[in-house]
């Protein structure tokens, strides 16, 4: 998915080493890791995104608005959470802080 010329790839927490590959292939401005199939294995695969990857924004995606959730996602290096069903307005205003974020990098 490419939205307004950010590279943006979802990558899904039960195959973690497909996703780290994947990133490290293709190397896109935005992470989008939905959390709900495995947390117990989303938290380790944003700590290792947002550590091998620094560049790479994370944003956990979740049905559940469970705060304990959020934060432990958060504390493991996701620069967002947005719950799903996703909004477009949600989306939209998470992809320009990424946008901005790399603006401002350059």
């Amino acid at each position: 998915m490419r939205v307004s010329a950010i590279p943006v790839w979802r990558v899904n927490a039960r195959v973690t080493r497909n996703s780290r590959k994947l990133v490290k292939d293709t190397s896109p401005d935005v992470a989008l890791v939905c959390i709900d199939a495995s947390p117990d294995q989303a938290v380790p695969l944003i700590e290792q995104l947002h550590g091998q990857f620094p560049e790479v924004a994370v944003c956990a995606l979740s049905g559940s608005n469970d705060g304990e959730r959020i934060l432990r996602v958060m504390r493991a290096g996701a620069q967002e959470f947005l719950t799903l069903p996703l909004d477009t307005q949600e989306i939209t205003s998470a992809l320009r802080k990424f946008a901005n974020r790399g603006d401002a990098a350059n």
